[in-house]
């Protein structure tokens, strides 16, 4: 009875959420979707599945922000909640393509970089809430544009490897004196190549956040 209780309030939670919440809320609902689609061989076309999830997830972004900025539905539950969702959507996607076996589609150091700094992101944010004054940083437009690139990121990585998959991409080229006859050997270059990018942006967002928050952190510091 308290688990059916419990699942009510939880349906009706949601029900009085606006309609740019719900878009977030989805976008955090589709991310297991996706990575179940991406990592089991065994669902007919999952690589091209879980690229269509993705695609869908990341469109909320555009549309969440959109409606509520339009709709004037913009509140701090969303504020807070919606650089959450893309964390979760990206960093699960990244952690994927870097565990993928039998070779990894990504070097696993560029995707310990953005998580470190979205953890520490994140904890200022937390640290933010709960001070005295109940700050509720934004996304920033920094923030969001790393977070665009990472997502197109994902999508050309995934697709690349879809047309490997499908034997579009056969690897028969010959390119300085030597025929590259493997994916790790073109695919994985080209998918670090664009991540070197997403790293830097991730790294100069992540200085920016720290920077502009430097007057927060210190009466949080200085009231702990």
């Amino acid at each position: 009875m308290k688990k059916l209780m419990a699942m009510a309030d939880a349906v009706n939670s949601l029900k009085s959420l606006n309609l740019a919440n719900k878009l977030t809320i989805l976008r955090i609902l589709l991310t297991p979707l996706f990575v179940i689609a991406l990592i089991t061989d065994g669902i007919p076309h999952n690589l091209l599945v879980a690229l269509i999830i993705f695609a869908a997830a990341s469109i909320t972004d555009f549309f969440d922000g959109y409606i509520a900025r339009t709709r004037m539905m913009v509140t701090k539950l969303g504020k807070f909640l919606d650089p959450i969702a893309d964390k979760i959507l990206v960093m699960s996607a990244l952690v994927c393509f870097a565990g993928m076996q039998p070779r990894p589609w990504i070097s696993a150091w560029t995707v310990v970089v953005i998580l470190a700094r979205d953890f520490v992101v994140s904890a200022v944010r937390l640290a933010a809430v709960e001070s005295e004054e109940k700050i509720v940083i934004p996304a920033r437009t920094s923030g969001k544009v790393k977070t665009v690139i990472t997502m197109v990121t994902i999508c050309t990585i995934l697709f690349l490897w879809i047309l490997e998959s499908y034997g579009i991409i056969t690897y028969e080229v010959e390119f300085a004196m030597t025929v590259i006859n493997s994916p790790d050997r073109l695919l994985v270059p080209i998918g670090n190549a664009f991540m070197y990018i997403c790293v830097a942006l991730t790294v100069f967002s992540g200085v920016q956040y720290l920077w502009d928050a430097r007057d927060i952190l210190r009466k949080v510091s200085e009231n702990s």
